[in-house]
């Protein structure tokens, strides 16, 4: 039933009663090292929430020790040794550029890239985590350096 509709002799109380959690903090600042893997950001976040995530900072993923922001380094000629020499892929996902900050939502959503600024609905319940569009071998990480900062605001989800 939707709210204009609700009808309180017809409709059980419990349908309407939302659990508050009070363990939920609305805004975090998240330092997010390069050569770790997926970083907790302190959130949890629950169906209907907003998610803006506010990155500042460059970071070298790689050898080569090319400088990008959290947009990584785009699929150019000048960069075309990040996407075609490796005889791997080296991204946890091809959706997303090298080197991209990554964010995802519990263990089970698809990373999403963070190219700037991010405001995105709640893809699902769960905490937050960050991390860079690289794969998670250590091999792979040994020469990230630089670090990214977060801001984290999550607006709750208010019927």
């Amino acid at each position: 039933k939707t709210i204009d509709r609700w009808d309180p002799q017809r409709t059980p109380r419990v349908a309407w009663t939302f659990q508050h959690d009070t363990e939920r903090r609305p805004t975090q600042i998240v330092k997010l090292d390069p050569s770790k893997g997926w970083t907790p950001a302190g959130v949890r976040i629950a169906i209907g929430d907003r998610i803006w995530l506010i990155p500042s900072g460059q970071w070298t993923i790689g050898r080569k020790a090319e400088l990008c922001g959290p947009d990584g380094y785009p699929d150019t000629a000048r960069f075309a040794h990040y996407y075609g020499g490796e005889a791997e892929d080296p991204r946890q996902t091809a959706q997303a550029p090298y080197g991209a900050m990554l964010v995802r939502v519990g263990d089970w959503t698809e990373p999403t890239a963070v190219t700037n600024t991010l405001a995105m609905p709640a893809p699902a319940v769960g905490s937050l985590y960050l991390d860079v569009n690289e794969k998670l071998d250590k091999a792979w990480r040994k020469d990230n350096r630089g670090q990214m900062t977060v801001k984290v605001i999550v607006i709750p989800f208010e019927p």
